[in-house]
């Protein structure tokens, strides 16, 4: 079992939540992005470089949840759409509205 030290333990508990909104978000690149830096700050456990790659986490994960929050808003959208209570700008012309990836 590796230690953590207490005062880095949020910037892995973030790379989690990170990871799991990665795979939410259907992004594969962003999935593969977090694997290596959670490797690397597993890794790294001590001086600057951790502190690089814990303040990169902390960007990724508010990347990720900012994309969630517009996924989430779309999804909205596309429901008020379908059920015809607003017009139609994302199922224009045919369109289903899905979409391969939210970042």
């Amino acid at each position: 079992m590796m230690y953590l030290p207490e005062v880095y333990a949020w910037v892995l508990y973030a790379g989690l939540l990170a990871l799991a909104a990665a795979v939410v978000l259907r992004s594969v690149k962003m999935f593969s992005v977090e694997i290596v830096l959670l490797a690397g700050i597993m890794v790294l456990l001590d001086g600057q470089l951790l502190i690089f790659a814990g303040m990169i986490q902390l960007v990724i994960s508010a990347m990720l949840l900012l994309g969630m929050l517009r996924a989430i808003d779309r999804n909205y959208r596309l429901v008020l759409e379908k059920t015809h209570r607003i017009p139609r700008n994302l199922t224009y012309r045919g369109a289903d509205g899905a979409r391969a990836s939210f970042l």
